[in-house]
């Protein structure tokens, strides 16, 4: 009897725990409990789900506030999945305790293994219309054997040589097909397949500018050659029949030695059957240089180097010479000056006129005069014997 009242005392102490946890919990703003709270039923929570754990023999009295379609696994809110993932069979968890039957397998050719649809025929055997059957394989191997003939285009002349002058405005044309002797043996017609400028093997300092213009239906290559900055020539080729015509342009006549332009090109009969269906040639043409003719010019100057006489510029003039200018045409007489010794400076000089003021050389005269000692014997730096004297300008023959 004892043990029946200390089992209800028991109880009622968690029942009174129980409640008292209730209140606490219900103690809260706005009215609803959050997901996670404990709760007793689902009006006590703000998503209206009090999930409670699943027992065995009895329903629990407190849960916890989940959102809606969630229930309680481990302690925690569980949202279980609804459907099975693409390409499962059988039964599966819904990842919350419990499980989910995803079914079985479309056809008789397929069972489930490990959730998973997989073959259920065996070795041997195939599946027709859903069912595993055995089928016997028939295999047949035919033998084909190909002939095949190779057939190229050929060149009977793969170099074309052209010569031409630099004369601006002349050609020189001819037909890449035709002049290289192109044929191909199948009867396909053979076209030009490009025209390309090929520096390595012209003169050097050559360049190009290649373009493609189409004329009526038909391509034209046509190449433009440069030496510098100065046209020389433009090559034009018809891709559809190979005429080709070189035109010097007035850059040409700017050569001073002949100069070699070379073309590679292509020829191709069109056929993607044959392995060799183009071939290749080259077209060198070779503008001649400055043709004109050239003379050597001798010039020979004569340099006839007259010796002047002296006159008051350059230092004086001769004695007997006829002075000029304010000299009125008389001659240079010793008295004039002939003696070096009566001229105060650096040479002979044909002076005329009064004595004018004093000096000891010729910068201390006037422009115009010289200073010209009277002294004995004509030496200069005699006390007061040095005057200026007027200067002729120039001598004439006398």
């Amino acid at each position: 009897m004892s043990d029946t009242k200390s089992f209800c005392r028991t109880a009622l102490l968690a029942l009174v725990a129980s409640t008292a946890l209730l209140a606490s919990t219900d103690a809260r703003a706005g009215g609803c409990k959050p997901n996670g709270q404990v709760c007793a039923t689902s009006m006590s929570c703000c998503s209206r789900n009090c999930a409670k754990p699943i027992m065995k023999k009895a329903t629990a009295l407190f849960g916890l506030c989940c959102a809606p379609g969630a229930r309680v696994f481990n302690g925690a809110c569980c949202t279980p999945a609804t459907s099975c993932p693409a390409g499962t069979c059988g039964t599966i968890s819904d990842g919350c305790g419990g499980t989910l039957n995803c079914g079985g397998c479309a056809t008789e050719c397929l069972t489930c293994m490990s959730n998973a649809c997989v073959s259920a025929c065996t070795t041997g055997e195939v599946c027709e219309q859903g069912m595993c059957v055995t089928t016997t394989t028939t295999t047949t191997t035919t033998t084909t054997t190909t002939t095949s003939t190779t057939l190229c285009v050929t060149l009977t002349n793969s170099q074309l040589m052209q010569s031409i002058d630099d004369e601006p405005a002349t050609t020189a044309s001819g037909n890449l097909i035709a002049d290289s002797g192109a044929v191909d043996p199948d009867g396909d017609v053979v076209l030009v397949g490009s025209v390309n400028f090929d520096a390595a093997t012209s003169s050097v300092g050559l360049t190009a500018i290649a373009s493609v213009v189409v004329e009526v239906g038909a391509p034209h290559d046509v190449i433009q050659v440069f030496s510098g900055t100065t046209l020389i020539g433009t090559l034009d080729v018809n891709a559809s029949t190979g005429a080709y015509v070189f035109t010097n342009a007035a850059g040409a006549e700017s050569l001073t030695a002949s100069t070699n332009v070379e073309f590679a090109f292509s020829l191709d009969d069109g056929s993607t059957a044959n392995v060799c269906d183009v071939v290749n040639g080259t077209l060198d043409v070779v503008i001649a240089g400055d043709d004109e003719s050239t003379e050597t010019t001798t010039t020979t100057t004569e340099t006839t180097t007259t010796t002047a006489a002296p006159t008051c510029a350059n230092g004086g003039i001769a004695c007997g010479a006829a002075c000029a200018g304010a000299c009125g045409g008389g001659t240079c007489a010793t008295d004039q000056g002939c003696n070096i010794a009566q001229h105060c400076g650096s040479g002979p000089v044909c002076f005329f006129g009064s004595a004018g003021s004093e000096c000891n050389s010729d910068a201390d005269c006037p422009t115009g005069q010289v200073c010209i000692s009277m002294g004995v014997n004509g030496a200069c730096n005699a006390i007061g014997a040095e005057h200026c004297f007027a200067v002729c300008n120039e001598s004439q023959p006398g």
